[in-house]
């Protein structure tokens, strides 16, 4: 076996590394500008080092990687609470960036640099047990000799493609950068726009021919009739008629004439501009062995750590794909590669027992389906078993012992990308922090991509990325909904659907149609986007649907093992569209994904994941019913769906807090639905009633003082009473938390299962 060539993607790694570097350097300023609500910039920082950390161990630089590892360590001992944010630990973490940079600075110069991770250990072990330290400058760090870079000791043992040219052809190549390439693919994009709007002109330029035949044909009505009165008008009408004929006739044929030509000038130009965009997008294309061959190496080294053996396949090597998914798609192959070997496959003698070959065996294949790339990581493990995970997400707080026994297989499964969520009793360098999982849904939602797993205990385990052909340009329905036009991707539209008043069923307050033997829950896309300033989605008051016996189309839209029916009011086209990112300050504009241009207007492009999202959300919290292909009315038919117990949001992103008061909560008979932070719980209040919220004060992104006032400040839901439990104690405390407009305040140290209940009750009074 020869070995490949680690130089083709050291560039793409340092540069890497330069922008974990520069984002981490920001959010650590940041940390030192607002020490007093760090939770969510402590979160950003720790997936950065995360991912640092695998890149890194994945080239071979085994400091850089142990230097990332220790920052998590820190990382999770401050989110967890065991230790205190001080000016001496954001300056430990400086010191570990500037000396990851001080590292990747010798790749570029081809100069092999290492830290003496030693050193750090005891700075680290110092911080924790709180011991007064100095935290040396980077110059003086004890650093081994530099000396000349030579081949890693364990080497690639990935084939070398050879090359698919004779070797006396000798072929130029130029390097460009990616985001230049992005900017020659948006001009073609421009080029395209105008070709749209070209051929638009040639519908104008049709229309006015025809309004000239029409008057063509009025003009010889009128000379015929001047022929017949021939006899009784002057000679100089009935010269000018005939004139007026000749002209009309003449212009006729000169204009389908140029018609013609328009027509002839825009197939080429179409022609032209479809072989541009092919051409340039087929430079952005590379194939997944670019990627796959990184990965031989990782999974031999990390095997031989667990003291496992495992075999690697690649499959689909020859693929292309565009460069940004590439990009994009690194870490999260990279987290579920791991997560196989580390979770997946079994020890050589669990698997020896079983009857297995003791050498496990991972798949890692790219293939092209339609207008997707499909990445699927397989591996012959153990498998996932529900029940555990089920258990597992119980105890955390991830599923209510309400929803135990109704979840469904593959909501479980959900569970596994859920942020902080392990399966792992150890916590090391490549497991047990439960970030993997998450970052891989965080990249993939990133390109409106899709994630599935599918599992069998005792056989396997198969992770499937289904992803865009391409980040630029896509194949869209445009609908109309209102007096807007909206573009839905092709990619989620499973079908549409015409369905009358007759074709309805009500369960409870949610309107649902039978499809594909499967009960479908209909929204109203217009009430889902306008429905109010809030931006709640159809509420069981405002559902229109059908009025009369009209007839409407319904949009069938999946996302993550969901099927949402949308109704609009008209299918105008399907085309291909060009697609406008809408700059930073609107990157996070929910249930948009971007824009584009079709005959002049700007036209907006659905976040298909967020509308169902949305909509899954509305339901889980009106209905006791979990929607899916399979249910149907029979067993529904039974189930009561009209919401008579009084439903309680609690807000702590405390795990162990919040169980506690959930269990309180519900054996009082009370439907408790939980939320980590003040954000979440927001969008449940827009999504479904609540008859009371309960809320901790320090939480990250948004707290319970906010979270109240901004309840008491929306016209819907200012007369909703809210409960604060916190650890601030003081008068001055308690009086900041009750004019914030809550109803009563808690405080945790004097924490009384009785007292609660009795607030509660009275609050609901």
């Amino acid at each position: 076996m020869a070995t490949i060539n680690r130089d083709f993607f050291i560039a793409q790694f340092k540069e890497e590394v330069d922008d974990h570097v520069h984002r981490i350097t920001q959010k650590l300023f940041q940390l030192e500008e607002q020490p007093g609500d760090y939770g969510q910039l402590i979160e950003e920082i720790f997936r950065i080092a995360h991912t640092l950390k695998g890149s890194a161990r994945m080239m071979g630089y085994a400091d850089m990687s142990a230097l990332a590892h220790k920052m998590e360590d820190l990382l999770v001992e401050i989110r967890d609470g065991h230790v205190k944010l001080s000016a001496t630990i954001i300056d430990l973490l400086f010191y570990c960036v500037d000396t990851v940079n001080y590292l990747a600075e010798g790749i570029s110069k081809q100069i092999k640099r290492t830290a003496n991770i030693e050193d750090f250990t005891r700075l680290f072990q110092d911080v924790l047990a709180e011991r007064p330290v100095e935290i040396p400058h980077l110059q003086t760090q004890i650093i081994k000799a530099e000396i000349p870079q030579e081949p890693p000791a364990e080497a690639p043992v990935s084939p070398v493609i050879p090359s698919p040219f004779p070797e006396h052809e000798e072929r130029q190549y130029v390097h460009i950068h990616t985001t230049d390439l992005d900017a020659i693919l948006n001009l073609v994009g421009e080029v395209i726009i105008n070709q749209y709007r070209y051929e638009g002109q040639q519908a104008t330029y049709q229309e006015l021919l025809q309004d000239l035949r029409e008057h063509q044909r009025e003009l010889s009505e009128l000379q015929q009739l001047v022929q017949r009165e021939n006899g009784t008008l002057p000679a100089r009408i009935s010269s000018l008629t005939s004139d007026l004929e000749r002209s009309a006739t003449d212009m006729l044929h000169k204009s389908k004439q140029l018609l013609k030509n328009f027509r002839t000038d825009g197939q080429h130009m179409r022609m032209a501009v479809n072989k541009l965009q092919e051409q340039v997008i087929n430079v952005r294309m590379v194939p997944a062995s670019r990627i796959f061959h990184l990965f031989p190496r990782l999974v031999r080294m990390t095997a031989r750590r667990l003291d496992k053996t495992i075999d690697l396949t690649l499959r689909g090597e020859e693929t292309k794909i565009d460069t940004r998914i590439i990009e994009e798609m690194r870490d999260p192959l990279i987290h579920l590669v791991q997560n196989a070997i580390h979770h997946g496959i079994e020890s050589p003698e669990q698997r020896q027992s079983l009857g297995k070959n003791p050498t496990g065996l991972i798949i890692l294949s790219a293939r092209q389906e339609g207008n997707r790339i499909v990445l699927s990581v397989q591996d012959d493990g153990q498998g996932i078993h529900a029940e555990q995970i089920k258990n597992l997400a119980i105890k955390q707080g991830l599923i209510s012992h309400r929803d135990f026994k109704s979840i469904s297989e593959q909501e479980i499964l959900e569970v596994l990308f859920h942020p902080g969520f392990s399966t792992s009793e150890i916590v090391d360098d490549i497991a047990g922090r439960g970030f993997g999982l998450n970052i891989v849904r965080t990249h993939v939602d990133r390109i409106q991509g899709e994630i599935e797993v599918h599992t069998q205990p005792g056989k396997g385990t198969e992770f499937v990325m289904k992803l865009p052909l391409t980040l630029t340009m896509m194949n869209a329905l445009l609908v109309q909904v209102g007096s807007e036009i909206f573009a839905i991707p092709t990619i989620a539209v499973e079908k549409t659907v015409d369905i009358s008043l007759e074709d309805m069923e009500y369960l409870g307050n949610i309107p649902v149609v039978v499809v594909d033997g499967g009960l479908l829950p209909l929204f109203e896309l217009h009430q889902l986007l306008f429905g109010s300033a809030t931006g709640k989605p159809a509420s069981s008051s405002s559902y229109r649907v059908l009025e009369d016996h009209s007839r409407k189309t319904v949009i069938v839209l999946r996302a993550e093992e969901r099927r949402i029916g949308f109704l609009v009011d008209d299918l105008v086209e399907e085309q291909e569209i060009v697609i406008k990112h809408l700059g930073p300050c609107l990157k996070r504009v929910r249930n948009v994904a971007g824009a584009t241009t079709v005959r002049g207007e700007v036209i907006i492009i659905l976040a298909v994941r967020d509308l169902v999202r949305s909509a899954d959300a509305f339901l889980e919290g009106s209905s006791t019913i979990m929607f899916s292909q399979k249910t149907n009315l029979r067993q529904v038919s039974t189930l009561q769906t009209d919401r008579l117990t009084p439903r309680i949001l609690l807000v702590d992103d405390a795990i162990n807090t919040r169980e506690v008061e959930r269990i309180i909560l519900e054996s009082a008979g009370y439907e408790v639905v939980l939320a980590d932070n003040g954000v979440q719980g927001l969008d449940y209040l827009q999504k479904a009633p609540f008859d009371l919220v309960i809320t901790d004060i320090e939480m990250p992104q948004m707290n319970g003082l906010e979270l109240t006032k901004m309840i008491k400040r929306d016209e819907l839901l200012h007369n909703l009473p809210v409960i604060i439990i916190s650890t601030r104690g003081t008068e001055e405390e308690r009086q900041q938390g009750l004019q914030t407009g809550a109803a009563a305040y808690i405080v945790k140290g004097e924490f009384d299962e009785q007292r609660l209940l009795q607030i509660v009750d009275a609050c609901l009074a």
